[in-house]
């Protein structure tokens, strides 16, 4: 069976450089079941690292992939809003 190939608007266009970044940033923390003020008080926000090709980085936030393909596009892709992001950082480059 012949692979159906993605549109050209999701496909990298040749020799287009792929950035790998790591992503350190908040995450909300949310707590559902009954508990007291004091405990509510010591909970803080989840800090966490995402790693993938960088799809975006502007004022409204990042979005990375984790997998890209030439074939199916895009998998795995995390948009974290601007005020999440805690620090950006550039792994490699993939040509």
């Amino acid at each position: 069976m012949k692979k159906k190939r993605m549109k050209k608007e999701y496909q990298w266009e040749p020799g287009q450089v792929k950035r790998v970044v790591a992503v350190r940033w908040s995450d909300a923390y949310s707590r559902d079941e009954w508990h007291s003020l004091d405990r509510s008080k010591s909970d803080t926000p989840t800090i966490c690292d995402s790693v993938g090709v960088l799809l975006a980085d502007n004022k409204e936030g990042v979005k990375v992939a984790c997998t890209t393909s030439p074939d199916l596009g895009l998998a795995g892709v995390m948009s974290i809003p601007r005020g999440m992001v805690l620090k950006l950082t550039e792994l490699a480059e993939l040509k």
